[in-house]
């Protein structure tokens, strides 16, 4: 059910809002940009598909829901309560609707005789016409003639010859009015004729199902449309061990439930083989799905949100770690520490073995290796797990410190940079405990750690792709001689401007970028601020800044961003103090 209010809900077939447990609320999608293809069983369908299958744990839960008295299975109407309801409603509307009283249903509207009265045309006003609605009218998207008024506008104005006095011209002959009617009654006439336009099948996926890995007989073939569930066929259910889609641009779900429904993996036109890549799901796959992914376009301004990321990130072609342990004795270990991805990958990503404390790395994901695709469905990165491998059969096993961990990822099409960062500050002591004895203990896998992951976790950095306004504060230090007899400026981009005159001590400044001065333009991409210098002017003494913050706004909401940087260092005549300003730094302020 999608509803814009809760109002909304109690006039959906008398819906109460405490009858509704849950909700999700659905911001634009690109897949579905138009509101009548969600009136498309096949179109609604995929809708509904994808968002069970990706988004189950998103619905919010209305504390409102009560179902004590919304009663037990619905029973049959009494059909002759009903009749009399709406006999009773008619009669006392006879005369709008020509209806006899006491008429039996089902009421029928006598069909007015066909008038011989010449018909006056309408005046046509194109202007008038939204250039999308001329669009649909001009493709036959109408049906039955949903707005005729439009329809014989348009087709008039069609028929018109160009110039000023089309209209006058329009009448002048007989023979060319009778023809003109003729073809605007042929356009009237195809336009409601045309039948509702049925939703193509879709892009077609063959995919090789064999029952020896990779790819050893038996083998079978199925024919799988895009997001149309599809069945193991019988003879291979519970012995499929390998699976190939013949399409490369194709993704393939198999699950481990009939009906697309329970844990799946996603595959492409790569062989998979179930008994070394993906054990979890050897000879238990029940059905599949395949589609083509539409790939988010990069756009040219955006600003994340809690749905963004089924709005501009549903995939990721670059997945990276950020890892750092604790700078304390001890902190470090001798074992080799992985970072697995349950029910997503297919290997474990190798982080370190034998890090010192205070070790810290950045590190890209192969993503063919652990995911068996080019791309991963951020969906899919539901819980991670830190393991810990024992190598050292003296001083292995010992534990260790975790600092943080960080996840930063690029949406696939979009190119939109996020990072999953709850996780940064653990500042837990680790350590594998073995249930194995003796030599069974070593060089196999223990988990240490594990969490959840949900798509929500994960924020743009920066929030938002450019700026409409900037603004640059600066604090005066609270020491001696900090203040000085220069002016203070601000060089960014292109321009330079003042903060202050003659700061003192303690003294704080703000002053406005314009920002089509300092970068020609009137929204500046977050990327393109890179720097911003703090200069100081005027052949006197040196200054003391202990805090610059630079503010961004951004260009498609009112949301503030801010990076603050700490001074330590004079600030002397002539010399230019640099702030770098990386887009992985803007927070929100």
């Amino acid at each position: 059910m999608l509803i814009e209010e809760r109002e909304e809900a109690s006039a959906l077939g008398g819906i109460p809002w405490t009858a509704v447990e849950g909700w999700l609320q659905l911001e634009e999608d690109r897949e579905f940009l138009d509101e009548y293809e969600l009136l498309d069983d096949d179109s609604a369908a995929r809708l509904t598909g994808r968002y069970v299958a990706e988004f189950t744990d998103q619905f919010k839960l209305n504390r409102a829901y009560n179902d004590r008295g919304l009663g037990g299975p619905a029973r049959p109407p009494d059909e002759a309560q009903l009749t009399n309801t709406a006999t009773t409603f008619i009669n006392n509307h006879t005369l709008a609707i020509r209806w006899t009283e006491n008429q039996a249903f089902p009421y029928t509207p006598p069909t007015p005789p066909l008038s011989t009265e010449p018909v006056a045309l309408p005046e046509a006003d194109v202007a008038s016409i939204p250039e999308a609605k001329r669009e649909d009218l001009a493709e036959g998207r109408f049906n039955n003639l949903q707005y005729p008024a439009l329809a014989l506008t348009l087709g008039v104005t069609l028929l018109q010859p160009k110039g000023p006095n089309s209209k006058r011209y329009m009448l002048k002959s007989q023979d060319n009015k009778k023809e003109q009617c003729e073809q605007l009654r042929d356009i009237i006439s195809r336009l409601t004729s045309r039948k509702k336009p049925t939703t193509p099948a879709g892009k077609k996926t063959t995919v090789d199902l064999c029952g020896n890995g990779p790819l050893n007989p038996p083998c079978t073939t199925v024919e799988a449309f895009d997001d149309k569930c599809v069945a193991i066929p019988q003879g291979y259910q519970n012995t499929l061990s390998g699976v190939k889609a013949h399409e490369a641009t194709s993704i393939c779900r198999f699950y481990l439930e009939p009906d697309c429904k329970g844990r799946y993996f996603e595959a492409d036109g790569q062989v998979v083989d179930l008994s070394t890549a993906r054990p979890d799901f050897n000879d238990k796959v029940a059905s599949l799905v395949c589609d083509t992914p539409k790939p988010h376009p990069a756009l040219k301004r955006w600003q994340w949100s809690s749905s963004s990321h089924y709005r501009y990130c549903t995939r990721l072609d670059k997945v990276s770690l950020d890892f750092q342990l604790a700078n304390n004795a001890g902190s470090g270990t001798y074992d080799k520490i992985k970072l697995a991805i349950d029910d997503a990958g297919q290997k474990v990503h190798v982080i370190t073995e034998g890090p010192s404390a205070d070790y810290k790395v950045s590190q890209d994901f192969n993503l063919r290796d652990m995911f068996g695709m080019d791309t991963v469905a951020l969906s899919q990165i539901k819980r991670i797990r830190l393991l810990d491998e024992l190598t050292d059969r003296t001083f292995g096993g010992d534990a260790w410190e975790l600092l943080g961990l960080k996840l930063r990822a690029r949406c696939a099409g979009s190119g939109i940079n996020i990072a999953m960062e709850k996780f940064s500050k653990l500042n837990k002591e680790l350590q594998a405990h073995p249930t194995e004895p003796g030599r069974f203990q070593y060089n196999r896998d223990w988990e240490v750690w594990a969490d959840d992951v949900k798509p929500q976790d994960w924020v743009a950095k920066p929030l938002c792709s450019h700026f409409q306004h900037m603004s640059v504060n600066l604090h005066v230090a609270d020491a001696n001689w900090a203040g000085t007899n220069n002016d203070i400026y601000a060089k960014v981009g292109e321009g330079s401007f003042l903060i202050a005159r003659h700061p003192s001590r303690r003294e704080v400044f703000t002053t406005d970028i314009e920002i089509d001065k300092a970068y020609k333009k009137k929204h500046v991409p977050v990327t393109n601020v890179a720097s911003v210098g703090i200069e100081s002017r005027g052949g006197h003494d040196a200054a003391l800044p202990e805090m610059v913050t630079v503010y961004g706004l951004c260009s498609t909401t009112s949301t503030l961003l801010s990076v603050k940087q700490e001074i330590t260092d004079w600030l002397y005549d002539g010399q230019t103090m640099t702030i770098k300003l990386p887009p992985e730094n803007w927070v929100k302020a």
